[in-house]
């Protein structure tokens, strides 16, 4: 049985305001800020009206993202919104469009 991979604050992308989201991509937790990604980017917008079992991926996801009720998923590390289906290449890419000051 393989360890758990240490899950791990970006070094750019984890900015500290309470408004932000959580999201997790592999095992790195970004902090960003879900106005400008739900001004910028309709597929945030989007996602945000969704319950969580609809973003799950599988019903596995379900289960865990049920786990805590107590905080909504995306407001602590231990509940992030959990981005399967992309690389943390890809990611990092895409965060380039709505934060263009903190990719250069």
């Amino acid at each position: 049985m393989s360890a758990a991979p240490d899950i791990k604050r970006h070094p750019i992308y984890y900015f500290d305001s309470p408004s932000n989201d959580i999201y997790q991509v592999d095992n790195t937790l970004y902090h960003l800020h879900c106005d400008i990604l739900a001004h910028q980017l309709e597929a945030f917008t989007s996602m945000y009206m969704m319950p969580p079992e609809v973003m799950a991926s599988s019903p596995s996801d379900t289960k865990a993202m049920n786990i805590t009720k107590l905080q909504p998923q995306g407001r602590a590390n231990g509940n992030p919104i959990m981005l399967y289906r992309h690389s943390l290449e890809e990611f990092e890419h895409f965060l380039m469009w709505p934060y263009p000051s903190e990719s250069t």
